[in-house]
């Protein structure tokens, strides 16, 4: 028995599916084409799904030093909020932050503005614009991208990491940034 395969699946992934009367074995190949062979051995596996790569399905984690691979500056400052207003694609949060130090990056001013795009999709509310947790307004580090000549986005997510993990985040910008 062949399927045809679909283009989100990998080589390397198998589906293990074991029914009432017989279980079955489906492989992807290379060739994105599933076979499919009953297996007598295993009548006790449940429903099943394994992927060999993982690649399978989108993956919503974020790989932990993608935020500092990103960034064209890294910065010790502390944000303060501005201006909030909806647009098209999400709610639109500016601020200023005000640059204490600069880990990574040049020709930093001592303030930059900041601009953070929260997309519709990642709010389950349409009113009421998204408040920022108290910690984002305390000293921090903060990995930026620029926008353009004046203006600063976060790098990932919103940019932001505590102060607390300077130490971890200066030894990642002396191994791998310079």
């Amino acid at each position: 028995m062949h399927f045809s395969g679909d283009a989100t699946f990998t080589p390397l992934c198998i589906v293990i599916i074991s029914g009432l009367e017989t279980s079955l074995r489906c492989v992807v190949s290379k060739l994105m084409v599933i076979h499919c062979f009953p297996t007598y051995s295993m009548p006790w596996l449940p429903v099943l799904i394994i992927a060999g790569t993982g690649l399978a399905w989108p993956v919503a984690a974020t790989e932990k030093h993608w935020i500092a691979h990103q960034a064209e500056a890294i910065i010790v400052g502390t944000l303060t909020k501005s201006v909030t207003f909806p647009w098209l694609d999400g709610w639109h949060i500016n601020g200023v932050i005000q640059v204490d130090e600069t880990l990574y990056g040049n020709e930093i001013p001592r303030q930059i503005s900041f601009r953070f795009v929260c997309r519709w999709n990642a709010l389950r509310r349409w009113w009421l614009p998204p408040a920022l947790p108290r910690t984002y307004k305390e000293r921090g580090l903060w990995f930026l991208w620029r926008a353009d000549e004046r203006t600063w986005n976060p790098s990932d997510g919103m940019g932001y990491q505590r102060l607390s993990d300077r130490a971890y985040w200066e030894d990642y910008i002396r191994r791998y940034k310079r």
